[in-house]
């Protein structure tokens, strides 16, 4: 690890007052009418567009700052600063309601709502309290039903555009496993097996209890809970099993 950093993670003050915690999160909750730059994605609020700017990174993948240590990959310069406690076993922020300690101060903050049970942002609907205005926000959908986000293949809609994108991947997955009878395509070799047994006559999957056949295990699984209340008579031999004691008395004469 860089001088640099262990430097600034050194800095840190290592116990963070309750009280002045909760004066931060009263400032920031004060200035929340004056964050206007919205993400498209989770609704998160931010006062600048730089610092929106810096929180797509968390949508688009990309993390420039690389850890020395690790080579795991953040998108923001403070969270691989904080990142870099774990490899020395730094974890300066301790709570002084449960004495648990965390490696950052906004981890800490969250952490202590827990202790006060406050929920700031109010749903105007059904009164439920949120600790995120974004949260709130994603709520609020479930009242509305809005669903602005329409997928362009099938035309499923969503309310919000990170759902829409993680959908769009269930279209992208190719399905080159063909079924020869039916032309049917599947997007791995075991789904395409599984269904070319609905074609075949063959049922290789035995019940020992009452000889039934099925195509698949998942079928004779399902069929053998149907004995669960069944008295079960079985052989000491072959561990084969019978409903009833004269149907294990005449399989007995197959051992003769």
């Amino acid at each position: 690890m860089s001088t640099g950093v262990q430097e600034e993670i050194e800095d840190e003050q290592l116990v963070v007052k309750y009280s002045d915690l909760l004066k931060e999160t009263d400032s920031e909750l004060d200035s929340t009418a004056k964050k206007s730059h919205v993400c498209d994605f989770c609704f998160k609020e931010f006062l600048n567009k730089s610092s929106l700017q810096c929180h797509l990174l968390t949508h688009t993948g990309e993390k420039p700052h690389v850890c020395e240590v690790c080579k795991k990959g953040f998108t923001q310069k403070s969270s691989l600063q904080t990142h870099s406690l774990i490899h020395i076993g730094m974890k300066p922020h301790v709570c002084e309601v449960c004495s648990r300690s965390f490696t950052d101060k906004s981890t800490l903050r969250k952490h202590y709502l827990i202790h006060s049970g406050e929920r700031p942002h109010v749903c105007s609907v059904c009164q439920r309290g949120f600790v995120q205005k974004s949260t709130l926000l994603k709520h609020y959908m479930t009242h509305t039903g809005d669903k602005p986000h329409a997928c362009e293949t099938c035309g499923r809609k969503f309310a919000q555009k990170f759902s829409l994108q993680t959908h769009y991947l269930t279209h992208m997955k190719e399905k080159a496993f063909k079924c020869s009878s039916c032309d049917k395509k599947f997007t791995s070799k075991f789904k395409l097996a599984r269904h070319e047994k609905t074609h075949s006559d063959d049922h290789p999957f035995l019940c020992t209890i009452c000889n039934k056949s099925f195509k698949s295990n998942d079928g004779l699984g399902k069929h053998k809970k149907t004995h669960l209340n069944d008295k079960i008579f079985f052989c000491e031999k072959c561990n084969a099993g019978f409903k009833g004691k004269e149907k294990l008395k005449r399989h007995y004469k197959m051992h003769e």
